[in-house]
């Protein structure tokens, strides 16, 4: 009888152990992205990131977000409160979109080139500093990278579209990179 009790008590706790975690597992991916956080093995950091919903989230490492910005970046980002006069919580993002002809003559121009205006805002999502309207081509045309520079100019990596003899398209897509001062509108 003792052996019995003994063997079903092994086999009833061998079937916990191995049904507790799955019954007790937490999710691990979640609406934020985050997928698993360690904290001995990553900072514990914010992460600032533009998502499918067209607005620029920055979220704790356990996914908690902490703040939104209502436009894209691509990318988004902080810039260092030391080019800001001690400012925090200020980014640069796309303030509007190019369309329909807008886009120039480059056919299927994908989303990463559309942007038209470029702007910095503060953390309220007020815009402090814009950049496009003006700018060759009729837009910030903005991808991939930016960077605030000391002397308060910005470095925009932009893409312009025009002629280049010899191809058959009448238009053909060229990186630039402006250098655009504070007073840019």
């Amino acid at each position: 009888m003792r052996l019995r009790t003994n063997f079903a008590l092994a086999v009833g706790l061998l079937a916990t152990l191995l049904w507790s975690p799955i019954v007790h597992a937490e999710p691990s991916v979640y609406p934020t992205g985050v997928t698993r956080y360690d904290p001995a093995k990553a900072y514990n950091i914010f992460v600032l990131f533009s998502g499918g919903d067209q607005k620029t989230h920055l979220i704790d490492m356990d996914g908690t977000e902490v703040h939104v910005w209502d436009h894209l970046g691509f990318p988004g980002g902080l810039i260092d409160p030391a080019l800001t006069g001690g400012k925090r919580g200020h980014v640069i993002l796309w303030l509007s979109m190019m369309t329909g002809s807008q886009t120039g003559a480059i056919p299927g121009l994908p989303l990463g080139y559309k942007n038209k205006v470029l702007g910095e805002l503060d953390w309220d999502g007020s815009v402090v500093w814009q950049w496009g309207d003006t700018a060759p081509g009729g837009g910030a045309q903005q991808h991939h990278d930016w960077s605030r520079l000391p002397n308060g100019n910005t470095l925009v990596l932009s893409a312009l579209s025009r002629s280049i003899p010899g191809f058959a398209l009448p238009q053909q897509l060229d990186d630039v990179i402006y250098e655009v001062t504070p007073k840019a509108t």
